[in-house]
């Protein structure tokens, strides 16, 4: 089996996201966290990635990116932790969020480096290598 094949086989076990062919890269990865509605307001969350490969290098250029959007007044309350680390290009850790309002409720956990690891373990069991960049364009086939 290939490195993305495998990729793929390990991402699709994962129900909180999707996965693509891409249109300028190998691979789109997407998802939405959390999607929240309450009275005066809502709040989505989103994942989105691309991987590219390098055949000649055995190199993957990855790129991801977490997104959040509230549209509204803010729920009544609203507790948020989060620890990370960022090293070079990459970040790692995890964010906890709940909201209570008047309509509705919510909560999500990500982990910030739950996909890249995946990507990055079956790729040196490949024997690849995965550089993590920081503009999406630089994930991209040109």
């Amino acid at each position: 089996m290939s490195v993305l094949l495998s990729i793929i086989d390990a991402l699709q076990k994962n129900p909180r996201i999707t996965i693509t062919a891409g249109n300028h890269s190998d691979l789109e990865i997407s998802g939405t966290l959390a999607e929240m509605k309450w009275l005066l307001g809502k709040k989505l969350v989103k994942y989105n990635a691309c991987l590219s490969l390098n055949e000649s290098d055995q190199i993957i250029l990855f790129w991801e990116m977490v997104s959040e959007t509230t549209i509204g007044f803010p729920p009544i309350f609203t507790a948020s932790c989060a620890t990370y680390k960022t090293t070079g290009n990459t970040i790692s850790g995890q964010k906890k969020e709940a909201g209570y309002g008047i309509g509705g409720d919510y909560q999500y956990t990500w982990s910030y480096h739950e996909i890249r690891n995946t990507v990055e373990n079956i790729a040196g069991a490949y024997g690849w290598q995965v550089q993590t960049v920081l503009n999406q364009s630089a994930a991209q086939r040109r």
